[in-house]
């Protein structure tokens, strides 16, 4: 497989592409005119699971950008050179390289010029360069691919797709999208290259969208009371841009704090905004969001090797503050050693329904997993903590997730699980109380941690708390 090199300015970053680009934007817009101090920038898409590091570690910072979602750039902590973006609507799932950090950077010309309706009159386009005035409609081309497919490609005559390898759907689709980009005169070898990406693009990195979509609406409402300032980290918008949800509108409004600071959440998966409290605080959130996943389908799917986990999958092995996973390594192999992959994580989730009592009041923030199993009763964090730890224990990657969650009584914030199994995370509800299939994430992390939906360094008096999700499809 062909390898790519590259690096900042200082060298205290360096990094590889594990395969090739899947397509090169040349982006005339104002934003990143003004990032680059240039007249355009240039970036490689690609799978950010094949960008690996192999010296130094970059820092994110979230900036502005042209669709008013902002980006998170990833930069060298010593020269600040930019090395990669992610954008909000392809969530983490998607790198954007800057093509001048690679060290063969002549090797990747444009294949398309982007936001072409705010390139400077004196930059000169190539003859026949494909050009858009904004940007192109990647899930309509999907749309395209899969129309033909039922139109015979697959051979039959019915309306389903003939049965495909991953390999060979991910294949054609590439292919369509740099035809549809670039023209039949696409050069062969790069098109190749980059052939069998695509469809991962709209997946997510291999969370699946294959329910029927139906639209929720969200409302949130925190109302606290502040005696002396302190500062707040609150995290109650939901995640955008995830192939199996994404925001159709929301507002996020907060009285009695001063300037607000946006932050990307873990693995730059949603937002966190930081804020000083004092006296009387409210936070609204509203929101509209389209989810489009079917039920939990967990008993088949395999658990991949650790050594072939990707980077950014392996930290959710380790043990974690509420997840002591090393403390159930012997408890899990005797009770589901005979299990595999998602089984052993649909037996996991019937044990912890079957010997932990939900009940409110009946933990803290300081409840850990081994307390929760111990004590054999808790909320909903607590049976996630419980799941995560055991998942962990079994060398199956499992991270914390805070939702909003249909049909969930009495309404509230909710905590569950997602578990690696088949190349993919793949949601579990612990409690049993909601179907995954009306989860609408807001955080993922390690653990209470990472997710909590209000992080209070002070003290506060909680006066009201109020949360509702409806179906208005």
């Amino acid at each position: 497989m062909a390898e790519f090199d590259g690096g900042c300015a200082c060298g205290k970053v360096r990094y590889r592409l594990i395969s090739a680009p899947m397509i090169v934007h040349c982006c005339h817009c104002t934003s990143c005119r003004t990032e680059t101090g240039s007249a355009f920038a240039i970036n490689a898409m690609i799978e950010t699971d094949r960008v690996t590091l192999t010296a130094g570690v970059p820092e994110a910072v979230l900036t502005p950008s042209e669709s008013g979602k902002g980006q998170t750039i990833l930069r060298c902590q010593v020269c600040r050179v930019a090395l990669w973006s992610h954008y909000a609507g392809s969530g983490r799932a998607i790198a954007f390289v800057r093509v001048g950090t690679l060290d063969d950077a002549a090797a990747w010309p444009p294949d398309v010029h982007i936001f072409a309706c705010s390139k400077l009159p004196w930059v000169a386009l190539p003859e026949g360069a494909k050009a858009f005035d904004v940007y192109y409609d990647r899930r309509n081309l999907a749309g395209e691919r899969d129309r033909a497919a039922r139109r015979g490609k697959g051979g039959g005559s019915g309306s389903e797709l003939a049965p495909k390898s991953a390999s060979m759907v991910r294949a054609e689709f590439g292919r369509s999208v740099l035809d549809f980009i670039r023209g039949e005169g696409i050069n062969e070898s790069r098109k190749a290259a980059r052939a069998g990406t695509w469809l991962r693009v709209l997946c997510y990195g291999g969370v699946s969208s294959n329910g029927t979509a139906m639209r929720l609406r969200i409302d949130a409402t925190l109302d606290y009371g502040f005696a002396a300032p302190a500062d707040v980290l609150l995290a109650i918008e939901a995640i955008d841009g995830m192939a199996d949800q994404r925001i159709v509108e929301d507002l996020l409004t907060v009285s009695g704090v001063g300037p607000m600071m946006p932050i990307p959440g873990e693995e730059s998966l949603g937002r966190r905004t930081w804020m000083q409290a004092n006296g009387a605080f409210l936070a609204t959130y509203s929101a509209t969001v389209e989810v489009n996943r079917g039920p939990a389908q967990l008993a088949g799917l395999s658990a991949a090797p650790r050594a072939a986990l990707p980077g950014l999958v392996v930290p959710y092995l380790w043990p974690s503050r509420y997840c002591e996973a090393d403390r159930f390594e012997a408890f899990v192999r005797r009770e589901f050693g005979h299990r595999q992959g998602g089984d052993k994580v649909i037996a996991m989730a019937e044990w912890i329904g079957a010997h932990v009592d939900y009940i409110a009041g009946t933990s803290d923030a300081t409840t850990t997993a081994a307390d929760t199993f111990v004590q054999r009763q808790g909320v909903c964090r607590d049976f996630a903590h419980l799941l995560t730890a055991f998942a962990r224990a079994a060398g199956i990657p499992a991270r914390a997730v805070s939702a909003y969650a249909l049909d969930l009584d009495p309404p509230d914030f909710h905590a569950v699980v997602e578990v690696w199994l088949d190349g993919g995370w793949h949601l579990v509800d612990a409690t049993g109380l909601a179907p995954t299939e009306g989860l609408v994430r807001i955080q993922v992390g390690r653990d209470a941690t990472d997710i909590s939906f209000m992080t209070i360094f002070g003290a506060a008096q909680l006066n009201r708390q109020m949360v509702a999700v409806s179906r208005i499809d």
